[in-house]
């Protein structure tokens, strides 16, 4: 898992929350973590084959309630505008997840729950990094460090 990164998803998502802030080095580190952290936490609550059922269930239990409904949200936008084809607003690699899954759970996903993922992820760290901008504005900085 260590050498699936997801930086150009980490900066294409900073540049859409804010475009005049950077990113250290050392920040895209502890964001790609924090992906792979989301991920591991949904999929080893599942013990059967992972469907989108399965996932909403897990998020259930991992996520308070005010984000599993905006997750809910995320899922059901990508999911009616077919991103599976064209990755939007605030999603992940596709790819990237899937195989982080495979490590995990040693089974092949669909595309829809990769989506799924991608879309839960992707607006997970959106708001990390809309709250690290904000941070880091109040204290002028131009850059997101750790």
């Amino acid at each position: 898992m260590k050498d699936i990164q997801f930086n150009k998803d980490i900066y294409r998502i900073l540049k859409e929350v804010h475009t005049d802030t950077g990113f250290t080095a050392k920040s895209y580190v502890i964001i790609n973590n924090l992906i792979k952290y989301i991920i591991e936490k949904i999929v080893n609550n599942i013990k059967e084959i992972i469907t989108i059922e399965q996932i909403l269930k897990s998020i259930e239990l991992v996520f308070t309630e005010g984000l599993v409904k905006q997750a809910k949200r995320e899922i059901t936008k990508y999911n009616e505008n077919r991103y599976d084809n064209n990755p939007g607003y605030g999603i992940i690699s596709i790819s990237g997840i899937k195989k982080i899954i495979k490590t995990l759970h040693e089974e092949e996903i669909s595309n829809n729950v990769a989506v799924c993922m991608a879309a839960i992820c992707g607006y997970i760290i959106a708001e990390v990094l809309e709250l690290s901008v904000n941070t880091a504005h109040y204290y002028k900085k131009k850059r997101i460090t750790s």
